[in-house]
């Protein structure tokens, strides 16, 4: 994980864990039959392990499911190679006890469906997955291109100003210059809170069952 971290998951080898480990390519094979596969596995498990789930379920859907969230966001942002989920469910002890924790927060209240349940905690899980990989992209771009946010916005404002000034776009122009500078935690937890709500004020469109 911590090469990972450092250098993206594609520079982690079983070569490279070998060496890092003072071990041999083969002998970890004896640990992890599917190789890196199997090892990537493990990594993902082990990052949501390390979602906080204390106090889960509290009573208050929408607060457990906003800290779900918060908890997602803030181990892929420790761990960027992880915020790409796989095609299947993560199924070590981590990634099924942090499912089995997020399907409990909606209480005994039998008129939600497990379907409806999965769905709803899928949702959320799709908006986190999405604002938290443009943040990252936004990062790899500063890295990228060795320029931060403010040296960015200064190296295109003569290009913007002249496009803005034809007067073409109003409505750009009008949030160029009148909005405020953007809080990422902020636009996250307003992102949240409003899917949040979403999915639990949309309980009438769960699918009818026989």
């Amino acid at each position: 994980m911590a090469v990972a971290d450092a250098e993206g998951v594609d520079a982690l080898t079983m070569r490279r864990l070998a060496a890092e480990l003072g071990s041999s390519p083969m002998s970890l094979y004896r640990h992890l039959p599917g190789g890196k596969d199997d090892l990537i596995d493990l990594m993902l498990d082990a990052v949501l392990g390390e979602h906080d789930l204390s106090g889960l379920p509290s009573g208050d859907p929408a607060a457990d499911l906003s800290r779900l969230a918060q908890e997602r966001r803030a181990a892929a942002l420790r761990h960027p190679w992880s915020i790409t989920p796989p095609a299947r469910p993560t199924l070590g002890p981590h990634g099924m006890r942090r499912l089995d924790t997020a399907l409990s927060v909606f209480g005994t209240d039998n008129t939600l469906t497990p379907e409806y349940r999965g769905w709803a905690i899928g949702v959320v899980d799709a908006y986190v997955i999405g604002a938290v990989s443009q943040e990252l992209a936004e990062h790899n771009e500063q890295l990228r291109t060795g320029l931060d946010d403010e040296q960015w916005q200064h190296a295109v404002a003569p290009y913007v100003s002249r496009v803005l000034k034809a007067g073409n776009y109003p409505h750009l122009a009008a949030y160029i210059t009148e909005a405020p500078r953007r809080d990422i935690d902020a636009d996250f937890r307003r992102g949240v809170d409003a899917v949040v709500q979403s999915v639990l004020q949309g309980q009438a469109i769960q699918p009818d069952r026989p």
